[in-house]
């Protein structure tokens, strides 16, 4: 009878311990889900993150080529290519910018692309200013350009 007594008594024991243990478990549980919805969180704030500094990456790199472009234009005293309408808007008047007649004469060919000829009616052909024909140094050019970017 003592054995059973004490048995019993380990037994309310193990059962109390086991207890525990189920209510330690529990609250492990919990955490692991609160954490893991957490770290899901996270992660889709970092995917966004990415997603805008890749956006971003794209973006200054294009720039980058605009400004390198531009530099070695000017650099080589070349011809840069500017948007006619940014032409129509900018300071630079050659007797050709003030013409809305179609231009028939091609511009300088320096760089050795293929010739255009620039209807006024469509305003996002590109041209290529010379900047011998319409005596404009490349420190306004350089201005202009900066403000057209």
């Amino acid at each position: 009878m003592a054995i059973r007594e004490a048995l019993e008594i380990e037994m309310i024991v193990i059962k109390g311990e086991n207890l525990k243990l189920r209510t330690k478990i529990k609250a492990l549980c919990e955490a692991e889900v609160t954490r893991t919805e957490e770290l899901e969180e996270a992660r889709e704030i970092l995917t966004m993150s990415s997603r805008i500094l890749q956006e971003r990456a794209v973006k200054a790199s294009e720039d980058s080529q605009k400004i390198t472009h531009a530099a070695t234009s000017l650099n080589l005293g070349s011809n840069p290519l500017f948007w006619s309408t940014w032409m129509e808007k900018s300071s630079i008047r050659g007797p050709e910018a003030v013409n809305t007649q179609v231009r028939t004469k091609p511009w300088k060919n320096t760089l050795n692309m293929p010739e255009v000829e620039v209807d006024e009616t469509d305003m996002f052909h590109m041209e290529a200013l010379s900047t011998n024909d319409y005596n404009v140094n490349s420190k306004d050019c350089y201005q202009n350009w900066g403000r057209a970017l």
